[in-house]
């Protein structure tokens, strides 16, 4: 079989010559407004260590800003308002400077609700049709008055009004007043734009077209350089003395329609140290208990650091963990008296932690470790005057922790296992066993 070379060529110049679309989910898929806080939006990556960028026509986006995270969460809080619309959330990747990027567009169906006063009939019975869905049925007062609260989804523009009285049925429609809101949304490719470096500007519209699309762009120039699904992306070059660029996109002849966007100017020395990877350190602290068989439990609390390490998509970190560990024993010896002891450790241990599973804000770490335990044992008695002793014991451990990411907090429980021997000439103890925490974890910025 004869190969087209140039062909070939030309399809793999094509697959390289722009960045894959990101998938994107999101829950729930529809809003009705004063209703759901927030929606959870999932934006999966074609791969990791990649900046991701997005807008929105409406509402407030607010997501994790770690680039090397194959997996990106976003919080999407509808606006302030009762109309009903539909919000366009848009995401894009920079993958290479050369390469254009590709949006993926997601519709969020915003319904709004309102109460429809109506005169009928005294005593008939009405309910309201509103794009397949009834309301209702209540009865009209005696002077014929009813209200009945409805929702209304986008695009609705009437609802039929359906009465019922003395077995006659008369329907008429009800014209809704809605205001008229913007679904464009567009975005610069990066913030800041490096100046000399390729750049775009992202439009986006469910309906665009081209032909009505009207873009101006202060402080620079651009040129269409391709059309796709509900998007348009511009090529711009900023002028020489500009420090900022302003979009601004509408509609011809639809004056409502209409969006805008700035971005900062850099030069390319102010974009490499802006561009410097961050190190990503966490503190936590967690209390608990642990128990290893008879007398051998009691309280434990530590605090750690840990450093996110820049590998295998930022899902491992090393740690260090300081903590203290305490147990005691009072009991009765038959013939001779009462008898006291109490251990206190100070446990010294580094470990390494890996993200094991990561579903919206949960998340399940798994970790190994080990080090070492200090430990000072006293005891006092009845029948032989008191003393203390110290020890070294050795721990290995692993556990499991799960939980729950708020921002920059993430609230966790952990389970451990460990073997951690606390011996000495009158002890023979266990510092390990099953210990069970809760904690918290803040990642320092």
């Amino acid at each position: 079989m004869r190969r087209s070379w140039p062909a070939i060529f030309l399809l793999f110049a094509w697959r390289i010559a722009f960045a894959e679309a990101p998938q994107v989910s999101i829950q729930p898929s529809s809003v009705v407004l004063g209703s759901t806080a927030s929606v959870a939006v999932t934006v999966r990556l074609p791969k990791a260590n990649l900046p991701l960028r997005s807008a929105c026509n409406t509402g407030t986006l607010i997501g994790t800003d770690n680039p090397s995270e194959l997996e990106r969460h976003f919080t999407w809080t509808p606006p302030d308002i009762r109309f009903p619309m539909t919000a366009l959330l848009v995401f894009w990747v920079v993958e290479e400077r050369s390469a254009q990027p590709e949006p993926s567009l997601v519709r969020i169906p915003l319904s709004g609700r309102t109460t429809l006063e109506m005169s009928t009939e005294p005593g008939a019975q009405v309910r309201v049709e509103v794009a397949k869905a009834s309301f209702g049925p209540r009865r009209a007062d005696r002077r014929g008055r009813v209200e009945i609260p409805i929702e209304v989804p986008p695009g609705a523009l009437s609802a039929q009004v359906v009465a019922e009285a003395h077995g006659r049925v008369t329907m008429r429609e009800a014209p809704l007043d809605i205001p008229h809101n913007s679904m464009l949304a567009m975005g610069f490719s990066n913030d800041p734009i490096v100046r000399g470096e390729p750049a775009w500007l992202i439009v986006a519209h469910p309906a665009l077209d081209p032909q009505m699309l009207d873009v101006q762009l202060i402080g620079g120039h651009l040129a269409i350089e391709r059309t796709g699904a509900g998007s348009a992306v511009f090529r711009i070059s900023p002028e020489d003395t500009a420090r900022e660029l302003m979009a601004k996109a509408s509609f011809q002849g639809v004056a409502l329609e209409r969006a805008e966007a700035t971005a900062r100017i850099t030069s390319p020395g102010e974009s490499a140290i802006s561009a410097q990877p961050r190190n990503h350190f966490f503190a936590s602290a967690m209390a608990g208990g642990f128990y290893a068989g008879g007398s051998n439990s009691g309280a434990a609390v530590a605090v750690d650091g840990s450093y996110e390490l820049p590998v295998a998509a930022s899902r491992l970190a090393l740690e260090l963990e300081v903590g203290i560990r305490s147990a005691s024993f009072s009991g009765a010896v038959e013939g001779l008296g009462s008898v006291h002891s109490s251990v206190t450790a100070l446990a010294i241990e580094l470990a390494l932690r890996a993200l094991a599973f990561e579903r919206g804000a949960w998340v399940v770490h798994g970790r190994l470790g080990g080090g070492a335990l200090p430990f000072r044992v006293s005891a006092q008695s009845d029948f032989q005057p008191p003393f203390t002793q110290s020890g070294f014991a050795p721990e290995a451990f692993a556990s499991a922790q799960v939980g729950y990411r708020l921002r920059t907090l993430e609230l966790f429980a952990e389970l451990r296992g460990g073997i951690a021997p606390a011996k000495t000439s009158t002890l023979d103890a266990q510092l390990g066993g099953f210990l069970l925490a809760l904690g918290a974890r803040y990642r320092i910025r």
